[in-house]
């Protein structure tokens, strides 16, 4: 009966572990955040130059940094670094690969140089006023994050089903390792 009695507490604990990484997800408030800062950091440069040459290779500056932005600081864009959300491999838990940021960001990619461009060519003042509109939105019952398809119930966004990433807090990571391990340690 002790084997059977083992056998039991092992699937609790393989169920509890799923339930567990599954309401994983980074705080929406903080992604949103990171969200503004990211595009903060290339709209106001970007529509500054655009302002001073004219030449829409300032869409060049956004382009870049979007696609490669969360592999910049080890699965982390600016941002992220500064609101402490890291962008992970699902399945692994490990650091997005190159391929995996570049899936990821293609989305906004293409549209961050097209906001940037269109508010630079209005005036620079909307490349500035831009992200603080992000943040004001964050505060009012709009989700800037349903934009790109943000479910509240697994924390994801589209692009991070595309690539199977998953945004999280570094806290998060590490508990749901701990917790992997402590099943695997129960099922030996």
């Amino acid at each position: 009966m002790e084997s059977g009695d083992r056998g039991y507490k092992r699937a609790l604990k393989r169920q509890d572990f799923e339930v567990f990484r599954a309401t994983a997800r980074a705080p929406s408030l903080r992604r949103a955040i990171a969200a503004a800062i990211d595009l903060s950091v290339v709209a106001i440069p970007a529509s500054l130059f655009y302002q001073i040459t004219g030449s829409y290779f300032s869409a060049a500056i956004p382009l870049i940094y979007f696609l490669f932005r969360d592999y910049l600081f080890r699965s982390r864009s600016l941002g992220k670094l500064l609101t402490g959300l890291i962008v992970i491999d699902y399945a692994t838990l490990s650091p997005i690969t190159l391929r995996q940021c570049f899936i990821r960001n293609s989305i906004y990619a293409f549209f961050c140089p097209i906001i940037v461009v269109a508010g630079a060519a209005f005036s620079s003042a909307v490349a500035f006023l831009l992200p603080i509109g992000l943040l004001i939105g964050l505060a009012s019952t709009i989700r800037v994050l349903s934009v790109i398809g943000y479910s509240e119930e697994d924390g994801t966004t589209i692009p991070d089903s595309w690539a199977e990433t998953q945004v999280l807090t570094p806290g998060e990571v590490k508990s749901i390792i701990d917790f992997k391990n402590q099943v695997a340690g129960i099922s030996e």
